[in-house]
């Protein structure tokens, strides 16, 4: 039930955004996440919140590094989620069951790969 609910949610997002890129003429919205913070000379980051603009749209609290792209005229948000293989780390936080099915999933790698997904000619 709480999937559908979520796509219901999306859904209106996507009508909303579709007419405010409309209005303003712009091609794409991207919205990040966030990105981790290391403490000054240590290993260690600060706890991570993801912005709450991409959390409006995702639920993922915890989730650094990913992206939201929103494109004029195409009905589903693209969501890019970094999926870096990393021992040190627990596994990156998963969208809740079902709810996956309200975006086009991009994993990438690194930053080099983003920007070629982000640079592709759009449809």
């Amino acid at each position: 039930m709480m999937d559908k609910l979520y796509q219901q949610h999306v859904a209106e997002k996507m009508s909303r955004f579709q007419r405010i890129l409309e209005a303003t003429g712009y091609r794409e919205i991207l919205i990040g996440s966030g990105e981790t913070k290391m403490q000054f000379q240590d290993d260690m980051a600060y706890a991570f919140k993801a912005n709450p603009y991409f959390r409006e749209w995702v639920p993922l609290a915890t989730r650094a590094d990913c992206y939201l792209q929103i494109i004029a005229g195409v009905s589903k948000p693209k969501l890019f989620l970094l999926a870096v293989e990393d021992v040190w780390h627990t596994a990156p936080e998963s969208l809740p069951t079902g709810f996956d099915q309200a975006f086009n999933i991009i994993e990438y790698g690194s930053i080099e790969e983003l920007k070629k997904h982000l640079s592709a000619p759009q449809p």
